[in-house]
């Protein structure tokens, strides 16, 4: 509801207002995150999860305090989320930051030189490979092969805007400290605390259901500890159906575009097709496992399959995001519920299958 104005349905955002419903989505995350930590606060502790419990506000903060926080960094535009519990122990020293903390200057410029690359990159690649491309006569008239080469080219340029503004956020974060998460077993100095996205973590990914744990991270912790965790009942597993809510909220979030609940509807077929990959080869010999036609495999699926779904994201309307799937036949949804309906027909041996809940817990 508070970016509804600034993305209205069927209709393309100008710069002013794609940068107004960014500051606002950050901030919808800050202040419901920061209503429902209070909330958790007035509870009894034994009906909190751990996370909960760590994060919980006892007290509302000051005006001073509730705006340090939304502007921290110069994040607001960009994100990424954090708490504000944490933000209030980085602020009186306390915590991860009670003995202080080295000097972030070196890391921080490293990420903003990072940050100009992918800039660079973006810039330079998206006079030829963007969203226009998708619903160009050209990209129509190319055989099926090179579509789909040009469906994966578009969604990976269209990421490395993204790449730019969280690494310039991160670099914020860094010189002022906020980042730092301590040392490594080796005595490395991690500045890693908020980062939002891994690009070779993304670009490189064998596995779909793993891509939350590198791309919008921060996001994606927001919506599991407010959404996936607190639909599912406690002493319980989550359920698909939980799954798809999360995914749906996400959507919801992002902006009131069909294309954005197109992706996000879809993702949560990704992500299942994922772990139905995941629970067959669980049984396989490691050795198969690490074949390395095997993990080619893999990784090409997890690449069409993702930038497939994101050019829904990317296009935004209904029509045309349809058209571009129809354009190679629906051919990733078509692969997604295949490998589930395969696995409700011809289920994986579970010998694990302890280890396979726990692991997908």
């Amino acid at each position: 509801m508070w970016q509804a104005p600034a993305v209205r349905p069927g209709k393309k955002g100008t710069w002013t207002s794609l940068l107004l419903a960014g500051a606002q989505m950050v901030l919808t995350l800050k202040m419901i995150s920061a209503a429902v930590c209070y909330q958790d606060g007035l509870k009894n502790a034994e009906v909190l999860r751990p996370y909960q419990e760590s994060r919980k506000l006892v007290s509302m903060p000051s005006p001073l305090e509730w705006l340090s926080y939304i502007f921290a960094s110069g994040n607001l535009l960009a994100g990424p989320f954090f708490e504000l519990r944490d933000y209030r122990d980085y602020i009186e020293r306390q915590g991860p930051w009670a003995n202080g903390f080295p000097s972030g200057v070196v890391p921080g410029l490293v990420r903003l030189f990072k940050a100009m690359v992918c800039m660079a990159f973006h810039l330079r690649m998206t006079q030829g490979f963007n969203a226009s491309t998708l619903e160009s006569a050209w990209y129509h008239s190319q055989p099926l092969l090179s579509r789909v080469i040009v469906l994966y080219l578009v969604p990976t340029v269209y990421r490395f805007k993204y790449y730019f503004a969280w690494a310039v956020a991160e670099s914020g974060l860094t010189l002022s400290g906020f980042n730092y998460n301590g040392k490594d077993k080796r005595g490395v100095l991690l500045w890693d605390r908020y980062v939002n996205a891994r690009i070779r973590h993304v670009e490189c990914q064998t596995s779909l259901a793993k891509l939350p744990e590198h791309w919008n991270v921060c996001t994606g912790l927001f919506l599991r500890q407010y959404v996936y965790e607190r639909l599912t009942p406690k002493g319980k597993g989550p359920s698909f159906f939980t799954l798809i809510v999360t995914q749906l909220v996400s959507g919801i979030w992002h902006g009131l575009f069909p294309g954005y609940v197109l992706f996000f509807v879809s993702s949560a077929l990704m992500f299942q097709s994922s772990k139905v990959i995941y629970r067959y080869e669980r049984n396989w010999p490691l050795k198969l496992q690490r074949f390395p036609p095997w993990v080619l495999a893999k990784w090409a699926y997890t690449a069409f399959t993702l930038n497939y779904c994101a050019s829904a994201f990317m296009i935004l309307t209904f029509k045309e995001s349809l058209t571009v799937w129809r354009s190679i036949s629906f051919l990733g949804h078509f692969v997604m519920l295949s490998l589930i309906l395969v696995s409700l027909v011809l289920p994986p041996k579970t010998r694990a299958r302890s280890l396979i809940a726990i692991k997908e817990q």
